[in-house]
């Protein structure tokens, strides 16, 4: 057990990834696993009002989302985004069946990711998503990552999607009943 500690604590501070033999430490000693992990004793601190936010995604970060760092790895952020984003679309009217009864989709042209604070195998994380303006044939939005034991932000992500029509493969205003949900909701 002592040697598996050293080799997981060289592993950690020299940047080398884990042998397949103790990466289950990261499971038993997250805090070993992750040792920049800063946790608050105290406080829940969103960094937006969550009046206009809504949960589009609860989940938990897998071992296997982890790298060689021990932390998420970055696709796992987009990846969880990316459910994110199709909650938020169904949230104001644009759900998967809808698009293909209609044949229209959003697609992203822009993103733009920060990230803020580590999560590490074990780690709760919960997503919350707000439109933030709508134009005839485009929509912003923000997805905000927390950390549910900490409540600190983790990431965020700023996406710009535009509505196409899916035979013409062209950019076409969004449905008058979205554009109308999208300016109630701000």
């Amino acid at each position: 057990m002592l040697r598996q500690r050293a080799v997981l604590a060289l592993a950690m501070f020299a940047s080398i990834p884990l042998p397949p033999a103790v990466r289950w430490v990261r499971l038993f000693f997250p805090n070993l696993a992750c040792p920049r992990r800063h946790r608050l004793a105290t406080g829940k601190g969103n960094t937006s009002p969550m009046a206009e936010f809504i949960v589009t995604y609860r989940g938990s970060v897998y071992p296997w989302h982890c790298d060689h760092m021990g932390h998420m790895n970055v696709m796992w952020y987009v990846g969880k985004f990316d459910e994110a984003t199709w909650q938020i679309l169904a949230a104001v009217g644009a759900t998967p069946s809808r698009m293909r009864a209609e044949g229209f989709g959003l697609v992203a042209v822009e993103q733009h990711i920060e990230y803020k604070r580590e999560l590490c195998a074990g780690d709760l994380l919960t997503i919350r998503s707000s439109v933030l303006e709508a134009r005839e044939k485009s929509v912003r939005f923000v997805h905000e990552m927390t950390n549910n034991d900490t409540g600190e932000l983790a990431a965020k992500t700023l996406v710009t999607g535009v509505c196409i029509d899916l035979a013409a493969r062209k950019a076409r205003p969004l449905p008058g009943d979205i554009l109308q949900r999208i300016g109630m909701s701000q």
